[in-house]
């Protein structure tokens, strides 16, 4: 998952011993609809990396953006939420 390369690398550069992303939070990451495509991605989880020292990134941790209903497009309702290939998978 392209999420945790990008945990695992900003963790490193920072000295940081988070290994993991929750459930929760991949829920948050999978369903929000990426306006910035990847580099919002990997802001979003080098700022939860710098800002938290937990072991693992919780939604909690992650922009007030992605804990919105408003992030989803206007055109999907909570059951058609679907995979992102950009945050499920590294090309």
């Amino acid at each position: 998952m392209l999420a945790e390369h990008f945990l695992l690398r900003y963790a490193k550069e920072n000295n940081k011993d988070i290994i993991q992303i929750s459930t929760p939070a991949i829920d948050l990451l999978v369903q929000y609809h990426w306006p910035g495509n990847v580099h919002e991605l990997q802001n979003c989880i080098e700022r939860a990396v710098l800002i938290y020292d937990a072991p693992s990134i919780k939604s909690i941790h992650l922009p007030p953006s992605l804990q919105s209903m408003d992030s989803l497009p206007a055109d999907k309702s909570p059951c058609h939420w679907r995979r992102r290939s950009s945050i499920s998978s590294a090309s």
